[in-house]
């Protein structure tokens, strides 16, 4: 019977630390218009948002208490109700890819430097992909 109501005590003290680590949520505002919020750490978190004229992504290093702009390309207008929606796909905390258009920008070095070695000329703004995924490193 003492083990019990020992093991109803430690099982009490463990959900409410569990319950409170849930209600702590800190709010934490953007200069863009989050669109594609991905982590590839805990600590290294990447998003990616409108903001004016400009699609940006910034990348954070503190666990989203600071963001820093990495990276900004032109909005794409369009004629049509629709508007291409921009998606970012981290493979670690260095390798990282941005789609938006019709274009896959990548970065080997934390952002530091993109490139697009890709553009789907077969596909215009108006029907792009709406998401980048990978795998692994690999896929």
């Amino acid at each position: 019977m003492k083990n019990i109501k020992s093991l109803l005590i430690i099982f009490i003290l463990l959900m409410n630390i569990q319950v409170k680590g849930q209600t702590e949520w800190n709010y934490l505002s953007l200069p863009v218009n989050p669109v594609s919020i991905k982590f590839s750490s805990p600590y290294t978190g990447w998003v990616v948002g409108n903001s004016g004229n400009s699609v940006k992504i910034l990348k954070t290093d503190n666990r989203g208490e600071s963001w820093t702009e990495i990276k900004s390309v032109n909005l794409i207008t369009s004629s049509y109700a629709y508007y291409p929606r921009p998606s970012i796909a981290l493979i670690d905390d260095n390798k990282g890819f941005l789609y938006y258009g019709n274009k896959i920008y990548k970065t080997l070095d934390g952002g530091s430097n993109w490139y697009a070695p890709s553009e789907f000329s077969g596909l215009n703004n108006q029907q792009g992909m709406q998401t980048i995924k990978f795998y692994n490193a690999n896929t």
